[in-house]
């Protein structure tokens, strides 16, 4: 009774199969509506094919939490319309004699959002609860590096992990290897870039996951000999690539790629200006995506919270509220977010920075559910070297270094 149009045809054919079997149709929901979409005369036909194309698409990597919530907003919203509209035929009709009919109905109306709503939490007894959180959050999503998925130092729904480190050190390449990482798990990644054109963004997640270098031209590499977990030395080597994207092969040999990967129709790149994007405008963009393209991220990348629109007057407590605001943005859409954060003046200088090394707004340390560090000296990292340093793991362990 709350749908409209086509979604009203297509949820009566639903629950009058859920009332009759009792169960969902699923794949099934095609034929109860053949009907209609076999029938090149029905006008109708073109929409509900629509519709029914998009739940297709949805259904392999629905987010199913987050899609209960907003159709319970959506119920919310056609009740509240419906006692808006009885009330105004009340008061036309009856005037101030409607008064008490008036207050039945908002009175339902509130009644019916308590039944909804309300959520009392996890009783102490619900174990499943705690087992299921721990599958999903141990397999869900990963940064493309073994030490810190092994440890599950790794991104996770409702949570935010940030990495921390000088400028130009690599934070914006571990943001890419995390997102390429979920791409391969069947992920969608929505990567916001504050710094990037888009196609710079893009030509990155495309050298990560073709292995395919920039530009055409010798480049020096340092394999470690590692022995039982032992740095034994270092042996440095000279490669040439085999697919660059400066060859004037590379339109065809890219075409190629992107054709075999059909998971790249899962990551969405955008960006916007420095300085412009809002935590509300962030939001916005969201809705939007969804609506127009249908697009719900499992993963958000917002690279950087930093260089946001902030207040003036007090960048530090706006800069925390930003970060703050992300980490909202996961519970409230069951997603996971991860972002990158620049370190101090002290912190660029240090041999190993630390979470204290945090630029501007110390909270950001508290908001944050993992953070992993970035270091590297000059010399370090001409090498292509860095030492990472897990600052912080609110649910594993932390505390520990590792070499890359």
């Amino acid at each position: 009774k709350l749908m409209d149009g086509d979604y009203r045809t297509i949820a009566d054919a639903i629950l009058d199969y859920w009332k009759k079997y009792p169960k969902p149709p699923g794949d099934h929901v095609a034929d109860l509506l053949a009907d209609i979409t076999e029938n090149r005369g029905n006008r109708r036909a073109k929409g509900i094919l629509r519709i029914l194309r998009g739940m297709v698409q949805l259904s392999d990597s629905l987010n199913t939490e987050y899609v209960l919530r907003q159709a319970q907003q959506f119920a919310r919203m056609q009740h509240i319309k419906a006692a808006v509209i009885e009330s105004a035929e009340k008061i036309n009709s009856n005037q101030h004699l409607a008064i008490a009919e008036i207050e039945e109905i908002w009175h339902d109306l509130l009644a019916k959002r308590e039944h909804t709503n309300f959520s009392a939490g996890v009783r102490g007894t619900d174990h499943k609860a705690v087992i299921d959180a721990l599958q999903a959050a141990d397999s869900e999503f990963s940064n493309g590096i073994k030490v810190l998925d092994r440890k599950h130092i790794i991104p996770a729904r409702k949570e935010l992990f940030m990495w921390l480190g000088a400028s130009g050190r690599g934070k914006t390449w571990a943001l890419v290897k995390q997102g390429a990482a979920a791409l391969k798990a069947r992920k969608k990644v929505l990567h916001i870039s504050l710094e990037m054109a888009e196609p710079r963004v893009l030509q990155r997640y495309y050298q990560c996951m073709f292995n395919v270098a920039r530009r055409e031209v010798p480049v020096s590499i340092v394999n470690l000999d590692i022995s039982k977990g032992k740095l034994m030395g270092l042996e440095q080597g000279i490669i040439k690539p085999e697919f660059s994207l400066d060859n004037s092969f590379a339109m065809d040999q890219l075409g190629v790629q992107v054709s075999k990967n059909g998971r790249l129709k899962n990551l969405l790149v955008k960006s916007f200006p420095s300085g412009t994007l809002t935590l509300n405008g962030l939001r916005a963009y969201l809705d939007m995506v969804e609506a127009v393209e249908g697009f719900v991220p499992d993963l958000l990348i917002v690279d950087y919270p930093g260089i946001m629109q902030h207040d003036p007057k007090d960048i530090r407590t706006s800069m925390s509220l930003a970060v703050l605001g992300i980490r909202g943005l996961a519970v409230e859409r069951n997603m996971a977010t991860t972002a990158a954060h620049q370190s101090n003046r002290e912190g660029a200088d240090a041999r190993m920075i630390k979470a204290t090394h945090v630029a501007e707004a110390w909270p950001i340390v508290h908001h944050s559910d993992n953070i992993v560090t970035f270091s590297s000296s000059d010399r370090e990292f001409r090498l292509g070297l860095c030492r990472g340093f897990v600052a912080k793991g609110r649910n594993e362990d932390d505390k520990f270094g590792f070499l890359m």
